[in-house]
């Protein structure tokens, strides 16, 4: 190894100085002629351009402080190979977002920013992302899980990161076309406002790591199943079942049963088998005045039979006192969809409406809800869930129910006065 100081040593240090600024270039380049023309879907796409941009700065200024450190050739040579992945991976990661966001359908955004916000969540960076790769929609926070491990030696870009939000949730091509598979995507949501706001489950495992919030679905043999790391991520499951369930009803339970129930043969160190979950679902439907969707769904979930062992295999041991602090919140924060009888009614003429394809927008004279009109698809019938034509007319009453909601408590706040 070349002595510092002797022309060998400045020698690769020029080098490795060139080779570190020629990425920079590139990723320059890349902020000033592709980015702003990078088709990213969303109205947060101007914030991910914000944050990409301040990260190059960010990522220089880094670069600029290592190049007035003295390094071995050896330690140049690995740093300058590790920035060039690091750089090379945010190019990708940021490419493969905008190339699976480009066929969001705008309804699917106007669906989770109405759900979100009848949840109570403040305002988060998100982005929904079209996937193959999984089975199981599910929520990353990209800046901090995904961005910020390729940042790690560069300490500007890596603070940074840590103060930045941009959500991803990513669900399957077969949700995405199918509006009233939407109601799965409640879920999502709640997991971010789990993370953001509620916390509680962290209350009792605090063992669960933020990146824990957003683990893909993984199985397990019985005789290898990893309880200790099991049940912090299955009662966060359970939770974000349960803020599905009290703050939007039977739906996201009912679309849970279509796509996931089956016989399972394995253990989910993620998730908790779908039977069970669904067993919780339903009491938690009766308790908010749900009965005759809770029987039905007892009733289809108790056809399908599972292996001894998963059908025994206890739930995580704060289970109780988890629901309990979510129902409690619920009713603090006003989010509660508990069925009454003009309720049941107006879902059953709404049910009536959408079989005739009939628009969906009010009700004897009064603005339909969106829960309501989720709620509703149930009741449409089975030949004409399957057709794409009904699909389309769905998604549409879901972006208009969303949109004159959001006019209305424009309108609202503008002017401080009722809105009909």
């Amino acid at each position: 190894m070349p002595p510092h100081g002797s022309p060998e040593s400045a020698f690769e240090k020029q080098l490795w100085e060139h080779r570190i600024q020629g990425i920079m270039n590139d990723y320059g380049n890349f902020i000033d002629n592709d980015l702003p023309y990078l088709p990213i879907a969303g109205k947060y796409s101007e914030y991910l351009r914000r944050i990409l941009r301040d990260l190059h700065a960010k990522m220089s200024s880094s670069i600029d402080t290592l190049m007035k450190t003295e390094l071995s050739s050896d330690v140049a040579l690995i740093l300058s190979g590790a920035i060039r992945y690091n750089v090379s991976y945010t190019w990708y990661t940021v490419l493969d977002l905008a190339q699976n966001t480009v066929d969001i359908p705008e309804e699917l955004y106007f669906f989770v920013d109405g759900i979100y916000e009848r949840l109570g969540g403040e305002e988060v960076p998100y982005f929904i992302k079209r996937t193959l790769t999984v089975l199981v929609p599910g929520t990353i926070d990209m800046c901090k899980y995904v961005l910020r491990p390729f940042v790690i030696n560069l300490r500007d870009a890596r603070d940074y990161l840590a103060n930045k939000k941009a959500y991803v949730i990513f669900t399957t091509p077969s949700i995405i076309k199918n509006p009233m598979d939407w109601a799965l995507l409640i879920h999502e949501t709640a997991h971010i406002l789990e993370e953001e706001k509620l916390q509680i489950v962290q209350q009792f495992y605090p063992q669960l790591r933020s990146e824990q919030f957003s683990r893909s679905y993984s199985l397990a043999s019985a005789s290898g199943f990893p309880v200790d790391v099991a049940m912090p991520n299955w009662a966060l499951e359970i939770a974000c079942d349960m803020i599905s369930t009290i703050s939007c009803g039977p739906i996201f339970g009912y679309r849970l049963l279509h796509n996931f129930l089956r016989e399972e043969k394995y253990l989910s160190e993620t998730h908790p088998p779908t039977k069970r979950r669904l067993e919780l679902i339903s009491n938690e439907l009766e308790r908010c005045g749900w009965k005759e969707a809770a029987n039905d769904m007892r009733v289809k979930t108790e056809q399908v039979k599972l292996p001894d062992f998963i059908e025994n295999i206890s739930l995580p041991e704060h289970t109780t006192e988890i629901i309990e602090k979510i129902r409690s919140k619920s009713e603090e924060e006003n989010i509660e969809y508990k069925c009454t009888s003009e309720m049941q009614s107006r879902i059953r003429m709404l049910g009536d409406r959408l079989n005739d394809l009939k628009p969906c927008i009010t009700i004897k004279g009064e603005p339909v809800d969106l829960k309501d009109l989720l709620n509703a698809s149930e009741y449409a019938k089975a030949e004409l869930r399957d057709d794409q034509e009904f699909k389309d007319f769905m998604a549409d009453m879901i972006r208009l129910v969303v949109a004159k909601d959001l006019y209305r408590k424009h309108k609202l706040t503008a002017t401080n006065q009722p809105v009909k």
